[in-house]
């Protein structure tokens, strides 16, 4: 699933990391934070430039826990005017506000890790006039901890830089007693995959983790072209469950996944488990406007098996008989609306994945088989279309549209979005030459559309 935190309004300001600015040291914002090795205060220092007086903030679920020498005023704390450069410090309860907050893309502690947004652990300022401010924070983890965070920062220094005026982001990181390692499969020109476990695993359990996040972002690469970003902050919390019971993906700042994992998980398990892929998958397109997150859960529930079954993760047979078994849930019920008007589980997922496979299906009829969804998700990417940026639907799909000379996706949005689309399963399942025979996919190679259904999921290779 795809957390959607920003079409919630939830939760206030974070901090979004960025390319670093060249501006002057005298005009930046420079942070500091380290935390005790009890983990029970976090230490922060801030060095400001020299100019009017300004109030700075807490995350609100935070200030509680927060405690400075400075002034307090009804919006936050007060630093005075100077003509000098202006440090102050302050100091949070931590493991007191992960407890009491325990949201893990605000603050939350695991074990002896914590997981959260950057935001939380800073004081920002409470108006825009700082605006236009670079800043750079400096992270001093205490002897064997460390720190990561979704978004780019120079690897030698441990130094993350952006600027103020973007402070509308929820970036994510991770940090206390964890293990960290990085991951770049594919070689120097792959991805770099830094791989957080809050709680550190037996080294042939990680070794099988590794593994299985190696190759799963190889075959999501295969897919797309590409791996959908050059970075990801992939947080795995230790799962209670006997299997990978769920994730979820962000781009706020920098890409993050974040899934649970059972501690002694062994690679026979990881070969079943689709979960990690399906979140790959989202970060191959824009976060779109709330009305449209069935888009975003449908491509990944549409693509994730036929992802698995390229990579000879699962035989096409399998992915077939799953559909058969299971579009039915995205149809919509009399009085619904369409896709735009319905956000329950199985509109937002099966109608989602109904949506891209009628898209992919008539895409190929009217190119003979030259293009397809997957022409259109690659224009996306091509275009730095990814998690990490806020599109509306529209924009992808007349990318998608230009990349395969049709108009099927903007013909389907205007059949499903606003409207109850009637059902024609049965006719697109007779077509394509499938059918069910118990639990069993049965296929027909003298269907209509049998040539279609063959280069929908492609053999593995």
């Amino acid at each position: 699933m795809q957390a959607t935190w920003r079409h919630l309004g939830v939760l206030l300001l974070g901090v979004a990391c960025a390319v670093p600015s060249q501006q002057p040291d005298d005009t930046t914002w420079r942070y500091t934070l380290a935390w005790s090795a009890q983990h029970d205060v976090l230490h922060g220092e801030l060095t400001l430039p020299a100019g009017d007086a300004i109030t700075l903030a807490a995350l609100p679920v935070v200030q509680p826990f927060v405690t400075t020498s400075l002034a307090v005023n009804a919006t936050g704390h007060v630093v005075p005017a100077a003509p000098h450069e202006r440090t102050l410090q302050w100091q949070c309860r931590l493991t007191d506000a992960a407890c009491r907050v325990d949201l893990v893309d605000v603050l939350a502690k695991r074990g002896d890790g914590f997981v959260g947004s950057i935001v939380a652990l800073l004081l920002r300022p409470a108006n825009a006039a700082a605006a236009d401010a670079a800043f750079t924070l400096r992270v001093r983890p205490p002897g064997g901890e460390a720190f990561a965070c979704a978004c780019r920062h120079d690897d030698a220094e441990a130094t993350w830089r952006g600027r103020l005026s973007d402070l509308q982001q929820l970036p994510s990181c991770a940090f206390g007693a964890i293990a960290l390692r990085t991951l770049q499969p594919g070689g120097a020109a792959g991805p770099r995959v830094t791989l957080v476990e809050l709680a550190p695993r037996p080294t042939d359990y990680a070794h099988d983790l590794d593994a299985f996040v190696t190759e799963c972002t190889n075959a999501t690469a295969a897919w797309f072209g590409a791996f959908p970003v050059d970075r990801l902050l992939l947080v795995v919390l230790a799962g209670r469950n006997p299997t990978i019971a769920g994730g979820s993906a962000r781009g706020d700042g920098g890409a993050r996944i974040l899934i649970d994992v059972p501690p002694r998980f062994r690679r026979t398990q990881f070969a079943l488990d689709w979960v990690l892929i399906h979140e790959m998958v989202h970060l191959a397109l824009p976060t779109l406007p709330r009305a449209q997150h069935w888009l975003e859960e449908g491509s990944a529930t549409y693509l994730e098996p036929l992802i698995q079954a390229q990579a000879g993760r699962v035989q096409p047979e399998v992915v077939w008989a799953a559909m058969l078994a299971e579009y039915a849930q995205g149809l919509p019920a009399a009085g619904s609306g369409g896709l735009d008007d319905d956000a329950s589980w199985g509109r937002t997922y099966y109608g989602g994945a109904l949506f891209c496979l009628l898209a992919d299906v008539r895409i190929r009829q009217r190119t003979q088989n030259r293009h397809s969804l997957q022409d259109v998700l690659r224009a996306v990417l091509a275009n730095d279309g990814d998690i990490t940026v806020d599109w509306p639907i529209e924009r992808v799909l007349s990318l998608g549209d230009a990349a395969t000379g049709t108009t099927v996706l903007s013909e389907l949005q205007a059949a499903m979005a606003k409207a109850e689309f009637p059902s024609e399963l049965d006719t697109l399942w007779r077509d394509l030459g499938v059918r069910l025979d118990g639990e069993r996919a049965v296929l027909d190679d003298a269907a209509p559309l049998a040539a279609i259904r063959r280069a929908l999921i492609p053999q593995p290779r």
